[in-house]
């Protein structure tokens, strides 16, 4: 490919260009000076290069190309000849220099001097601008000639990508940055949806067949073709019933305000640009452009601002063949491009004082912990920073009632701030990690999105989008709820099946045509959940479709709410276990994986939950293993008789009082049934002082316990990161304790091994030891491990245990013969979720406590003995993966009593099917970009 070798040359003359400059401008070479240099040598090259596009045809038909460089005097080294070059861009556009894009003035002068190329470099940019290997063309978008792309010469596009090419490379901490650029399959989704919501979501007059044709129209021109590429014809005749949905479609999209917070190098704006001149084109009513959009584009980084204002000058000099004032005209009065923070500085920028019709754009992904201040990385600056944005969603938030946590991800904010500046009826489309809908932190935000917003629709897709960045997204449609009494919208959350880039025209008829909702007509009530409460006999509506290419479900704001409302009155509360039907404070639930994964089984289980199924804290109190802050003084393997070796290599004796089996992770299990002599590491676990020691004759603890207070330790992480510290209890995690008391500061939680205490429910700090205890492993890939014992072991952090709440569910295995179910399997599939873009499967405590289980009080003493039976069974065999799990017997004869305790119609078969498929599909996803 052209684009591909030109890349690779434009790489090798800007690495070697660095070298260059290196060697003989930084006089005091420092971090600053060199990153200063990059920088200019990066955006030299980068105006040369626009340089080309504008005056490479002029030059071609001269016989001698004008010269752009100077030598230097005295030096054998040669400088950009600027003036000449605006003059040669001001002659051949007929045009002053002032009304040149910005491009060709973006870098400093200072820096400007600093850009010498030697002799050799000189020749090969020139060759670059010059040869005939590389042609220009300031038409983005190639046209296509018969079945074929045209793509032997170079298009504005490519400033894009070496941007990329850029910024990827320069900033190595990539996840800190957040700085991921958008496919343009993903592009053309949210602009299309952006687009069909304003002009039909927001017209109820508009008759069937009305709407078919503007989806129609709408469809060809983002989605013709069997896939969804960037390149699409524009010179194809339209016929005049298209030419009047065109006029319909353009008299909608009158003086429409766009907003990109996050614009990059403007992808999303040329993208939209590009599209509302096609419609224009097709209305046969050119120049009224100037008059219909007005852009803006907000960013950090100054010169992709300058990348974005010269691909837009180029789609409008394009638009209006060469007509040097109008296009002018359009940069000067319809585009504005604000160099800040959206965040913060928002409010200081004019171009904020009215509101928009669409904001667009892909919001960088950064966790909170995180979040860097843009303008000064310093831990202070960066605290002050999260301080402050944190502060001013607040106040957003209070005026709805919403008081949010301080754990938000960075695109949330952008979320909440873009709904502030958005019209009545305006659209909101972004792209943005998917985290929101599926963990805590996400909750208080759904509840602001049910109070102020209009959630047009969620969309998810198989596949993952983004190769450089190990992150699962969603694209997000939303308005802005005028009239809090009536919100008339029924979100749609659909998963595609398909990438983005597979979506056509035909699969976009599909969504929108069969299904109902998706036209905003009232479709009759279906059951959905009934008697959410035992005080109730609600009824909810939804609509669910699945096809091969899409699954979509509908549910209304307000069902949402009663969805959560029935979740939280089902689970076991402080009043004894007794559920509030009082409450009606939205709670929050994993919206992710309910609505965009979950399969119609899963909503015939959460009907019955109250009645034959309830949630496992109903019975059951769980708590996470055990943290030791410092795993290599505390974890030992055992290597002999009575000698232990720790994580830093080193060998002891010590006395059998201080260690306790240790689980340290799931691959040390290999069936559900565990004992202690199976184990050969050890944690170093007392609560005695050194006084208590020295009084039993425990030297050997002792001598471990100095030994850690004189161990020199390399600290990977915190604020003490790459130091050496001397001694554990330096350490962070120890270091107040050791302050408060000395001699217990290695001192972890000590079990109580009186078996009552499983009588009452633990702290979640505690770690009860008792004659049997059940684990189950937080996090899952296509194994799911449920574990018992009855010896004295200790788990870490990569297990719960489980404390049923009465000595029955203890002893006898019921809790433990429930939980081997494949009901338990699909529940964690629900409730958990995928960090990153793995595929593993992470789960939280209060995830197991919403594993759905039988009614223990409807069971009759026979069925709690088959129960146990059964369970027994298969603890004496090895744990399989899933899918060779539910070919075993015992457990399909175990889901079968279990199934009919319930009192479900789904069988067993149909829920091994729907567990198969979203365990295949949440780790076919994380392997998108394999070969």
């Amino acid at each position: 490919m052209i684009q591909e070798e030109f890349s690779t040359q434009f790489a090798s003359i800007y690495h070697d260009s660095i070298k260059l400059n290196a060697k003989i401008q930084c006089i005091h070479e420092n971090n600053e000076s060199i990153k200063k240099l990059k920088n200019a040598v990066f955006e030299t090259l980068n105006s040369l290069l626009a340089y080309a596009f504008i005056i490479h045809k002029a030059s071609l038909k001269s016989k001698k190309n004008p010269s752009i460089f100077n030598s230097r005097k005295s030096s054998p080294y040669y400088e950009v000849d600027w003036s000449n070059i605006h003059q040669l861009l001001s002659n051949h556009l007929q045009c002053s220099p002032k009304e040149l894009p910005d491009i060709f003035f973006s870098t400093p002068r200072q820096d400007l001097r600093n850009v010498l190329f030697d002799d050799k470099l000189v020749e090969r940019i020139q060759d670059c601008i010059y040869s005939t290997r590389f042609s220009f063309s300031i038409e983005e978008f190639p046209k296509k000639r018969g079945e074929e792309v045209d793509t032997d010469y170079l298009t504005p596009i490519i400033f894009d990508h070496l941007y990329q090419m850029n910024i990827l490379n320069s900033e190595k901490k990539i996840a800190h940055s957040g700085s991921y650029f958008s496919p343009i399959s993903e592009i053309k989704y949210s602009l299309f949806f952006s687009i069909y919501y304003y002009v039909i979501g927001n017209n109820h007059t508009l008759s069937d067949q009305e709407k078919s044709r503007i989806i129609s129209y709408l469809g060809n021109l983002f989605f013709r073709g069997k896939g969804n590429g960037a390149n699409q014809s524009t010179n194809e005749t339209i016929s005049d019933d298209q030419k009047r949905i065109a006029v319909k479609v353009s008299q909608r999209l009158q003086n429409i305000r766009i907003l990109d917070p996050t614009c990059g190098t403007g992808n999303f704006l040329v993208l939209f640009l590009y599209h509302l001149l096609q419609i224009e084109e097709n209305c046969g009513d050119e120049g009224s452009i100037q008059n219909k959009i007005s852009i803006v584009g907000c960013d950090l980084r100054p010169w992709a601002l300058k990348i974005t204002q010269f691909r837009i000058w180029c789609l409008i000099h394009k638009y209006y063949t060469w007509e040097n004032s109008k296009t002018n005209s359009f940069i000067q009065n319809r585009l504005s491009l604000v160099q800040g923070d959206f965040i913060i500085d928002v409010s200081k920028f004019p171009q904020f004082s009215k509101k928009f019709d669409f904001i667009i754009g892909n919001p960088p992904y950064i966790r909170h912990r995180d979040i860097k201040n843009p303008m000064k990385d310093s831990p202070s600056t960066n605290e002050d920073y999260r301080r402050t944005i944190h502060e001013l969603i607040t106040k957003v938030g209070l005026r709805q009632g919403v008081q949010f946590g301080n754990r938000l991800d960075y695109s949330l904010y952008f979320f909440v701030f873009s709904l502030e500046y958005l019209n009545q009826h305006g659209i909101m489309a972004f792209i943005s990690s998917n985290s929101w809908m599926n963990v805590r932190y996400g909750y208080e935000f759904q509840k602001y999105l049910l109070s102020i917003s209009k959630i047009w629709q969620i969309a998810d897709n198989s596949y993952r989008s983004f190769k450089s960045a190990e992150i699962n997204t969603v694209i997000s449609f939303m308005g802005r709820i005028q009239d809090q009494s009536s919100n008339p919208i029924t979100p749609s959350f659909v998963k595609w099946t398909i990438p983005y880039n597979k979506i056509n025209n035909q699969s976009i008829m599909s969504l929108l045509l069969k299904n109902r909702e998706f036209r905003h007509e009232k479709h009759p009530k279906l059951p959905y959940i009934s008697e959410l409460a035992r005080s109730s006999d609600m009824e909810l509506s939804y609509n669910h479709t699945q096809t091969e290419i899409y699954r979509l479900f509908q549910i209304t704001h307000e069902n949402i709410r009663e969805w959560d409302r029935h979740i939280q009155n089902t689970t076991k509360n402080s009043n004894n276990g007794e559920r509030d039907s009082t409450e009606t404070d939205y709670k929050g639930f994993r919206w992710g994986n309910y609505f965009l994964s979950a399969p119609p089984s899963f909503y015939e289980i959460i009907s019955h939950l109250g009645k034959s199924l309830m949630y496992l804290d109903s019975y059951s109190t769980i708590t996470r293993g055990i943290t030791t802050n410092c795993n290599d003084f505390f974890i030992l393997r055992k290597i002999s008789k009575n000698k232990y070796q720790n994580g830093y290599g080193d060998e002891f004796e010590i006395e059998s009082s201080a260690l306790v089996p240790f689980l340290m992770s799931p691959k040390q299990v290999s069936s559900p049934k565990i004992q202690a002599r199976d184990l050969e590491t050890f944690i170093f676990y007392t609560s005695d002082s050194k006084t208590q020691l020295s009084k039993k004759g425990l030297t050997e603890t002792l001598k471990y316990i100095e030994y850690g207070e004189n161990k020199e330790i390399y600290v990977k992480k915190g604020s003490n990161r790459g130091k050496m510290l001397k001694g554990v209890h330096n350490l962070a995690s120890f270091k107040p304790k050791y302050i408060r008391n000395p001699l217990t500061w290695y001192c972890l939680k000590k079990p109580d091994l009186n078996l009552n205490q499983h009588l009452n429910p633990p702290s979640k700090k505690s770690h009860n030891l008792g004659s049997l205890r059940v684990y189950i492993q937080k996090i899952f890939n296509d194994t799911f491990k449920i574990i018992k014992t009855s010896d004295e072991i200790i788990v870490n952090n990569t297990f719960y245990e489980i404390h049923p709440l009465n000595s029955e569910l203890i002893e006898n295995n019921l809790i433990f013969g429930i939980l081997l179910g494949s009901l338990t399997v699909l529940c964690l599939e629900m409730n958990g979720r995928t960090n990153f873009g793995g595929g593993a499967l992470d789960t939280a405590t209060f995830d197991i406590g919403k594993i759905i289980v039988p009614n223990i009080e409807n069971m009759t003493t026979e069925n709690r003995n088959l129960i146990v039976s059964l369970s027994k069974k298969i603890e004496s065999r090895k744990t399989l993966p899933f899918h060779q799990e539910i070919r075993m017997e015992d457990k399909k004869s175990l889901d079968d009593i279990l199934l009919s305790l319930s009192l479900l119609t789904l069988s067993k078969e149909q829920l091994y099917q729907d567990i198969n498929r979203i365990q295949q599909e949440r780790i076919k996803k994380s392997k998108t970009f394999e070969k």
